[in-house]
């Protein structure tokens, strides 16, 4: 009996999570995982799937690159757009319907820079996803002086969160991360 069928026979749904194409960059996710991601979805029967609304590759004069780590969107009117056509580019290639996890954000906010909940709100009704809502990321961006959980609560359309996520941090050099300890 391999892996796969013996999480098969757990009796909850089964909900697939990437962690190898975030949607919330300019450059749009590598898709060769998608294959995978794919089959995983089939097989679990998952009746969605989702990834994180951050990014790991960016373009420069040398070409695309990956960063090795998962970094916030830029929450503008031009980031919403970017993130638009990336969940667009994932979204429209799944059999599931698909949802965007809030991320973690350690930059401190901008002038330029729409709010947290308003970021999230403009590209999920855009692209008409769900919500994988990480309440540790928001407290975590909270604890770091960004949008209160309340404010960010307040903005996203609560009809679109499809789950909730809740892992744990540490403190480290002043700022709360997201490290999934704890």
């Amino acid at each position: 009996e391999n892996v796969i069928d013996r999480i098969k026979l757990f009796p909850s749904k089964k909900i697939i999570h990437g962690v190898t194409s975030p949607v919330g960059g300019s450059v749009i996710p590598d898709l060769t995982q998608l294959p995978l991601f794919i089959q995983m979805i089939n097989n679990l029967n998952s009746p969605w799937a989702s990834e994180h609304l951050s990014f790991n590759r960016a373009c420069d004069t040398t070409g695309i690159f990956n960063s090795g780590f998962f970094l916030p969107p830029l929450q503008t009117y031009e980031g919403v757009r970017c993130a638009i056509n990336s969940i667009q580019q994932m979204a429209s290639r799944l059999p599931v319907p698909f949802a965007v996890e809030t991320g973690v954000n350690y930059l401190r906010h901008r002038s330029d820079d729409l709010s947290d909940g308003e970021f999230v709100s403009m590209v999920v009704e855009a692209t008409n996803c769900g919500i994988v809502l990480d309440l540790h990321n928001l407290w975590t961006n909270e604890s770091n002086g960004r949008q209160t959980v309340s404010e960010f609560l307040d903005q996203i359309p609560l009809d679109k969160v499809w789950e909730v996520h809740l892992a744990g941090g540490q403190e480290e050099d002043g700022y709360w991360l997201d490290a999934h300890s704890g």
